[in-house]
């Protein structure tokens, strides 16, 4: 991993333990990191939401879960039963990984370290493909008490990313603007 992403790293993983654990009122348990490459892949998952960040700090925070551990979390925190992974139970999935995204952002912020968060993109099926070209990440899995959930994030630092930029513009997705090196991502199907 470059080293300039640990404090990036410490800052992801944290915020996920915290949020979780503050949300389902239990400890959650870190796996061991893999470094994965290529095309992120949802093989194992059944939703992901995928949330850009720019700035200081760039890349995006994938946050995969199975049909099972979304409808248990959100029924959970719902304080309800859900139908499956229906609008209100891919909202909650959104928005849990806003909230681990934006107090990583905020521990981010105490180093000094500025993050725009954009909407988060929902991926809902398996054998999806996102095409990262071939950018580096690192996926943690969160052992929680409803099941497994994976956080995956770069582990490479923008600066030393690829040379390609989406423009001088506000155009491309997730609301990138700017003339900066930055991953950009297309979704193929099955």
């Amino acid at each position: 991993m470059d080293p300039a992403l640990i404090p990036v790293f410490r800052a992801f993983t944290t915020a996920a333990c915290e949020v979780l654990a503050q949300e389902m009122g239990h400890p959650v348990e870190v796996g061991t990191p893999r470094a994965q490459g290529g095309p992120y892949r949802t093989e194992a998952v059944d939703v992901t939401a995928i949330i850009r960040f720019t700035h200081d700090i760039e890349g995006t925070l994938f946050l995969g879960l199975t049909r099972a551990t979304s409808v248990r979390y959100v029924a959970r925190v719902a304080g309800a039963p859900v139908q499956g992974l229906d609008d209100p139970t891919q909202s909650g999935v959104g928005e849990l990984a806003i909230m681990i995204a934006g107090r990583a952002g905020a521990a981010l912020a105490a180093l000094g370290q500025r993050m725009n968060i954009a909407p988060p993109l929902l991926v809902v099926g398996r054998d999806v493909v996102v095409s990262t070209l071939a950018a580096p990440r690192l996926c943690v899995p969160l052992h929680t008490s409803l099941g497994e959930m994976r956080c995956t994030w770069p582990s490479q630092a923008a600066a030393s990313a690829a040379p390609w930029s989406w423009g001088s513009g506000g155009e491309g997705p997730f609301g990138l603007y700017g003339a900066r090196r930055t991953l950009p991502y297309t979704l193929l199907g099955p």
